[in-house]
């Protein structure tokens, strides 16, 4: 597979997982203000969760 397609190293599997799920529930539709401030909380929670969400919307625009 195309290395853009692969997880870096640097993200733990649980993290891009997390990640895939933000996105997946993003593309269902609008979050509600409650979904959007956990959303963002979970982002500012850790540099890794900033990696994985720029990962999984690089991997997704590919996807297009």
């Amino acid at each position: 597979m195309n290395g853009v397609f692969n997880t870096p190293p640097e993200i733990a599997p649980q993290v891009a997982e997390q990640a895939v799920s933000w996105l997946v529930e993003m593309q269902g539709g609008a979050l509600s203000p409650r979904r959007q401030r956990a959303w963002q909380q979970w982002l500012d929670a850790h540099a890794e969760h900033q990696r994985a969400w720029d990962h999984i919307q690089r991997v997704n625009q590919r996807l297009r």
